[in-house]
């Protein structure tokens, strides 16, 4: 909660928190499930310092599909952020071995870790922030870095804010990576804002294994842009993430 109110790492741990909370609190969902988040966007209303204290979740379940709206309010009430997702249960595999052996077979790839990362303090973290990612290149094509999350350093509380079940990277650190990308690529000296965005999880990100994200297109519009991601690991889609941001 130290984070500001528009960080994306903060809207989506609202999205977790109050989907999850509010599916256990109706019985549609089993506490002991492994569910996966697969699309999500969000936009905030109200750009002031308050942070959400209270909301609304409407969601639907139809078999091991689950979609979701959220709207978070401050404490008088007023709409602060909007929010919208889709996800499923995972309830037809062993998960433990299907992420066992694919955790094993991406650390056995042997890809090398980013020789260094970018200073914290360039990319909107505050000089005792947390990078994830290098420095960017743009030498061939578009825009990219190399980002690298490890099980140790990157969850609290070795990490200031990110938290998580330590089994992948996490949407909230998928995001953290994008918005600091976005700081790259604009070239902000100060920490950005993030008015809303979007995403689509394709396939899991492992811990300890290095993966790639290219700035796929940029818009610009009336003082705010529009910055898409693409992530890669091992040479397969992972995630694509779109930011909206615009100067503090």
């Amino acid at each position: 909660l130290s984070l500001p109110s528009h960080h994306p790492v903060l809207i989506e741990k609202y999205q977790y928190f109050g989907a999850v909370t509010a599916m256990l609190a109706v019985g549609q969902l089993d506490p002991a499930a492994f569910t996966a988040l697969s699309q999500f966007e969000w936009q905030h209303r109200d750009l002031s310092a308050e942070l959400p204290t209270q909301g609304l979740c409407l969601q639907r379940s139809l078999g091991d599909q689950c979609n979701f709206r959220l709207s978070l309010h401050g404490q008088t009430g007023v709409l602060l952020a909007e929010a919208r997702g889709s996800g499923v249960i995972l309830n037809d595999r062993d998960v433990g071995a299907w992420r066992a052996k694919s955790r094993k077979a991406a650390l056995a790839a042997g890809a090398a870790a980013p020789e260094r990362l970018t200073p914290p303090a360039s990319i909107g973290c505050g000089v005792e922030g947390v990078s994830f990612i290098s420095p960017a290149q743009d030498l061939d094509g578009p825009l990219r870095c190399k980002a690298f999350v490890p099980t140790e350093g990157g969850f609290h509380p070795a990490h200031p804010f990110h938290t998580g079940s330590g089994d992948h990277v996490n949407a909230g650190q998928l995001f953290d990576c994008a918005f600091q990308l976005a700081h790259l690529a604009i070239g902000a000296d100060q920490p950005l804002r993030c008015l809303g965005g979007s995403a689509r999880f394709l396939r899991f990100v492992e811990l300890d294994v290095p993966f790639e994200i290219a700035l796929t297109d940029r818009r610009d519009e009336a003082g705010t842009q529009e910055l898409d991601f693409a992530f890669s690991q091992l040479g397969r889609d992972s995630a694509r993430i779109s930011l909206r941001v615009a100067a503090a």
